[in-house]
């Protein structure tokens, strides 16, 4: 006497469907690093390839959610070092020293201003029926900020 497929035990019919699905299509596993995806059954290793726009989006979400440094802080730290030194101020006996307050408060003004810089840039280039910033919008907000803003000494 047959049995029908409602009459078996449940962990057979669940084994034989997990054996139909491993032994006719290929099973895609992502790996933990990278952006490649392995086949498994043998096929070997494929890159992984998002849509244009994809990962622009999900990095323009990471950093709006983002609320530290967008530079490193020992980067920073380093070069302005490295301007300090050029200074007479640093031509005391023990050198010149920098509180790490004092560094991450000079980051941070330069980070905002570097921010609003590029959003100006950005501003200008979408008026000009473009997505991608150039030296023509660069050009035109250093003049801009030459004439509005003579205070400010723009180099170049």
């Amino acid at each position: 006497m047959t049995t029908s497929k409602s009459m078996q035990p449940l962990d057979d019919r669940l084994c034989h469907k997990v054996l139909a699905r491993t032994k006719s299509a290929p099973v895609y596993k992502p790996k933990k690093k990278g952006g490649t995806v392995v086949v498994a059954g043998g096929g070997g290793v494929r890159s992984r390839r998002w849509k244009s726009g994809t990962v622009a989006l999900r990095e323009i979400k990471f950093y709006q959610k983002h609320t530290g440094f967008l530079l490193p802080k020992a980067t920073f730290a380093r070069v302005c070092r490295e301007l300090l030194q050029e200074t007479d101020y640093a031509t005391r006996e023990g050198g010149l020293r920098v509180k790490q307050s004092t560094l991450e408060a000079l980051q941070k003004a330069t980070e905002v201003f570097m921010v609003k810089y590029f959003q100006t840039c950005n501003t200008f280039a979408i008026h000009r029926d473009r997505v991608t910033v150039g030296p023509k919008d660069v050009t035109l907000w250093k003049q801009i900020m030459r004439e509005f803003c003579p205070e400010v000494n723009i180099p170049g």
